[in-house]
């Protein structure tokens, strides 16, 4: 299936073969393997993908490329896509006609860190970071005699 090419806006494709139902645009977590998203993604954060997310020129996505799966940011330069890694070691890779976007994060959690993601427009990327509250454990009453 081609994938819809604009540099405005690419629609996510989740082509799983599940007939399109309410599942198929439900959000899903995965586990961050390796460093070519440091320093913003490390080696086991979760992420939050929201395949329902309009994926357009900045967005930190869940790419299918020749059926191998990667996680990058989908940039979109001179009408040509590009999967983009943002360590630096890593090199950009053009995307030709068989690739699609399954997800799009929308969230990452390191620890008690947490960090929500937001792309307003074509090359914007919006985070806010909060840190998880502490749940209070009920201590135990001390009683003099």
């Amino acid at each position: 299936m081609a994938f819809p090419k604009s540099a405005n806006e690419i629609r996510v494709s989740n082509n799983n073969g599940g007939g399109g139902g309410c599942a198929d645009k439900e959000p899903y977590a995965l586990r961050a393997i390796g460093d070519s998203m440091a320093p913003e993604f490390e080696d086991g954060d979760i992420l939050i993908i929201d395949p329902s997310y309009a994926a357009q020129d900045g967005v930190h996505a869940i790419l299918e490329v020749a059926g191998e799966y990667h996680f990058r940011q989908l940039l979109v330069r001179d009408g040509t896509h590009y999967m983009h890694a943002l360590n630096p070691a890593f090199p950009d890779q053009a995307l030709g006609d068989n690739w699609h976007v399954h997800g799009v994060v929308v969230q990452r959690t390191r620890g008690r860190n947490i960090v929500h993601f937001e792309y307003p427009g074509p090359g914007e990327v919006k985070r806010y970071e909060h840190q998880r509250s502490l749940r209070s454990r009920p201590t135990p009453s001390s009683t003099q005699h």
